[in-house]
């Protein structure tokens, strides 16, 4: 019993204190223990397991590991490699060990709950670092697999990830400093957004470890930049590498580099074929299935369809938490999703509109660097202030057809040019 106590006790010193109050006072029979009893839920389902953790195993570059490691929770324990690093679980037990640990709309769902009001802001930091480092065909991952082998097969991700980095800068003390740290890239991005990682020749030293390049392709002008729109010949983004080459974490990219990347590549489409698709991947998912599929309707072509929110899918893949997916040959329905979500699914045009609402307040207040996407089409157009329309989209965010309308087009104060 006196161990439980002194586990526990050591713990609640983590938490905010608005939720471990005074801990020199102990009581079973008030409100204040009821929240530090709901609290330890943060400690069960984040922790170290010998299995995985937020950064491949192979990862044993002090700088790179630095980055990552929520450091009031170190207490003299220096992480080894990528596995000793805090992980969240997807749930008890099954979702505890192994790949199947970290999930990227699980942890960003339950961000908020499990580590920014228990004032945890470094481990929820971590996380939000981890899971940005993988950022691959302009999308965060489904399965995270500690950066081994993860999946892109979700379009929420992405989203709940966007929606993690805004509660994370409204509540912790870094705020939007936050959307200028450097984050080493664990996969080689488009070389329209390489940014060489300068390695620090001093250990001692994380933060040198994160300069970057100044010769870099990304404009920090508020405008887009055309230049992004061409791809290269034998450009080798998003293309797999294995934790051990050369180029993994080689290159650097901002949170607000990452963001402004992410919204960008929706906006002109993405288009792929999962790595390593077929039965070794998912025993049950059809050949189709694999093929992955996301845009905006923005294209002037589409005349009505105009809408500015993003769309894809098919009817052979999930690409929300409605993930359930038919495993019976003898019942037919084996490669079938129990609950097709291929389209414009409801919790992505809220998550949507509340990222381009809160890009159009940094845009506008310059904490966010960009004014627009650019993207491919056949004419130019200027969106207006967030200001004068918050109001009228607010109004009709219950409204579809209303709000589809304007969730792009207006309520993002972005530049989008279209150019053949």
């Amino acid at each position: 019993m006196i161990a439980y106590h002194a586990c526990r006790f050591r713990a609640l010193s983590y938490l905010s204190p608005a939720i471990k109050g005074d801990l020199s006072i102990y009581t079973n029979h008030s409100l204040q223990s009821f929240l530090r009893s709901l609290a330890m839920t943060s400690f069960q389902l984040c922790g170290t397991v010998k299995s995985t953790g937020l950064l491949p195993s192979t990862i044993t570059n002090k700088s790179i590991l630095d980055v990552f490691n929520p450091k009031s929770e170190l207490e003299g324990n220096q992480s080894q490699d990528g596995t000793s690093i805090s992980s969240m679980a997807a749930g008890l037990t099954h979702f505890s060990t192994h790949h199947m640990r970290c999930w990227g709309r699980d942890v960003f769902i339950s961000l908020r709950g499990l580590l920014l009001l228990p004032g945890r802001f470094e481990l929820a930091r971590s996380h939000l670092m981890a899971f940005g480092s993988c950022l691959r065909h302009g999308l965060i991952p489904n399965l995270l697999d500690a950066g081994i082998f993860p999946r892109y097969n979700a379009r929420d991700a992405t989203w709940w990830w966007l929606w993690g980095i805004q509660e994370y800068v409204k509540l912790s003390p870094e705020g939007n400093k936050f959307l200028k740290v450097e984050v080493p890239r664990r996969f080689p991005p488009l070389n329209c957004y390489k940014r060489e990682r300068i390695q620090s020749s001093s250990s001692s030293s994380s933060s040198s470890s994160s300069k970057i390049d100044t010769g870099s392709k990304i404009s920090s002008k508020r405008k887009p930049n055309p230049a992004l729109l061409i791809m290269e010949p034998n450009d080798d983004g998003d293309s797999y590498v294995s934790s051990s080459d050369e180029r993994c974490y080689k290159y650097s990219s901002t949170i607000g580099e990452l963001i402004q990347e992410i919204m960008e590549r929706h906006a002109r489409g993405i288009e792929f074929r999962e790595w390593n698709a077929g039965p070794n991947l998912d025993h049950a998912m059809s050949d189709e299935g694999f093929n992955i599929k996301i845009h905006v309707k923005l294209s002037p072509s589409l005349v009505n369809q105009r809408t500015g929110i993003v769309y894809g899918g098919n009817r052979w893949n999930c690409g929300t938490w409605m993930d359930k997916m038919g495993d019976s040959a003898k019942a037919g329905n084996k490669g079938v999703p129990a609950t097709p979500r291929d389209g414009s699914a409801i919790e992505l045009v809220g998550l949507l509109k509340a990222t381009t609402r809160w890009l159009s307040e940094g845009s506008m207040k310059g904490w966010f660097g960009w004014d627009g996407v650019m993207t491919t089409g056949e004419f130019f157009f200027f969106l207006f202030s967030l200001h004068l329309y918050i109001r009228y989209i607010d109004v009709y965010m219950y409204s579809l057809n209303n709000l589809y309308l304007f969730v792009f087009q207006m309520h993002y104060k972005y530049s989008f040019s279209y150019s053949e």
